[in-house]
């Protein structure tokens, strides 16, 4: 019976390894063994965050449909297909990515960092190329656009995308539309200062 038992469990491990989708084929995002964190970016907090992705994703300009590779990647986040609004270089080292005009609402970026990240930080990264991630997160916090890395993530930076905000970069500034409680004191104003007119008519 324990000799029947032992080679039960032995075939269940081994249908488990050979299963896709199983915990092993999850133990990373993307195509590398490196999952991205939401505290790879500072000072915003990343609500969701698709990668590592082997290699440069970052391969689309500004006006153009996301590529099937970048689709794959934003479908994690909610985000796909859309359009690239921006797509610039950044130097290696720097402490942020400074996106033109302010970002604002839920906003989606990608950055590509080179292996040097990964060597120095992960070992037995497997990737080839560097890595991409994406990520979501409230531009609220973000200062003049600028989207900063943590400690880890600054060398080896490469490129950055900007897929998504809630404001375009360089549109007008939204209008300002009063709250109801607002419009109610102005409308009661008003009708203050038409009854006081009457008043004076009145006694001339």
């Amino acid at each position: 019976m324990k000799r029947l038992l032992g080679f039960a469990g032995a075939a269940l491990a081994a249908v488990l390894v050979f299963l896709p989708g199983t915990v092993s084929a999850q133990a990373f995002a993307g195509n590398t063994n490196v999952v991205c964190k939401l505290y790879d970016l500072s000072p915003v907090s990343a609500t969701k965050c698709s990668g590592f992705w082997s290699g440069n994703l970052n391969s689309v300009g500004a006006g153009s449909a996301s590529s099937a590779a970048q689709n794959t990647a934003l479908a994690a986040l909610g985000y796909a297909p859309t359009t690239v609004l921006q797509k610039f270089d950044v130097s290696d080292g720097s402490a942020f990515a400074d996106f033109a005009g302010s970002l604002f609402g839920p906003t989606v970026v990608s950055f590509h960092w080179g292996n040097g990240v990964f060597n120095s930080n992960y070992p037995g990264y497997n990737g080839s190329g560097g890595g991409t991630a994406f990520y979501l997160f409230d531009a609220s916090s973000t200062i003049d656009g600028k989207v900063f890395f943590s400690t880890m993530m600054k060398q080896s930076i490469s490129n950055a995308t900007l897929f998504y905000t809630g404001r375009d970069p360089g549109s007008p500034p939204q209008e300002i539309v009063p709250e109801p409680a607002t419009m109610s004191l102005l409308a009661l104003g008003l009708a203050g200062m038409a009854a006081a007119s009457r008043r004076r008519r009145k006694q001339q």
